[in-house]
């Protein structure tokens, strides 16, 4: 039985979705919340597979809500649908960042919804099977990289340091540089890979000084040079 959390504070908007969830998939067990901080409560009581989520909430901002639920290490991370009326790209980039996984634009298209949904429940059952011990993950000299955003952290002595947890973002520069090691990569090519755009390159810098962050104190495994943008390598490290 799948587990959906709606968090929205429009009264009548909430109650459609709810109503049209309860219709459409019967066996689906549907939970609503109307401000950030009830959500959270129940996030972490209900541990949901699906949040749909409000991004101007009256208490705590949807953007607050994604990075505290990606901040944390659930069993099985749940799959965020932001529910926004900002159409700009930024706006969705910013978004994705953060850790957003599908965007729900206002005014809702009541009856593409459950289509949507459904499909979103698809690739997030998809997703959950990809990360099962079973998938192979990516090996370096300095860092084992699992599909589903964990990571291990060694040393020079093969031994571990550390356990990283890495956002879906994260996730995907790092496959993406791991992919060319030894080589930089323009942060034109890594926004182009992930978004289909080339600008929003802040947002790029942004990650890869979260990403090394994260890496510390073997960071340096990762190189970045103006012009050329980043290389992973980890002939690097000292």
């Amino acid at each position: 039985m799948k587990k959906i959390l709606i968090v929205e504070d429009h009264s009548n908007t909430l109650l459609i979705m709810k109503a049209i969830l309860e219709t459409k998939f019967p066996g689906w067990c549907i939970k609503t919340a109307t401000t950030g901080s009830e959500g959270i409560l129940i996030i972490n009581q209900f541990t949901p597979d699906l949040i749909l989520l409000d991004r101007n909430l009256p208490d705590i901002s949807g953007d607050t809500i994604c990075q505290y639920i990606r901040s944390k290490k659930y069993p099985d991370d749940p799959y965020i649908c932001m529910i926004t009326a900002a159409y700009s790209s930024e706006s969705k980039i910013e978004g994705y960042v953060l850790g957003v996984d599908e965007y729900i634009c206002k005014p809702i298209d009541y009856k593409e919804l459950p289509f949507r949904l459904n499909a979103v429940i698809q690739r997030s059952n998809r997703r959950k099977k990809q990360s099962e011990p079973s998938a192979v993950p990516i090996q370096t000299q300095f860092l084992e990289l699992m599909s589903n955003g964990q990571g291990i952290l060694k040393n020079e002595q093969n031994l571990e340091i550390k356990k990283i947890h890495f956002t879906e973002c994260e996730q995907k520069i790092l496959e993406i540089l791991i992919e060319s090691s030894g080589l930089f990569v323009s942060r034109e090519r890594i926004a182009h890979e992930l978004w289909n755009v080339v600008h929003s390159l802040d947002v790029v810098s942004t990650n890869i000084y979260r990403i090394k962050k994260k890496l510390s104190p073997m960071q340096s495994i990762i190189k970045s040079r103006r012009g050329l943008g980043y290389c992973f390598d980890t002939a690097l490290v000292n």
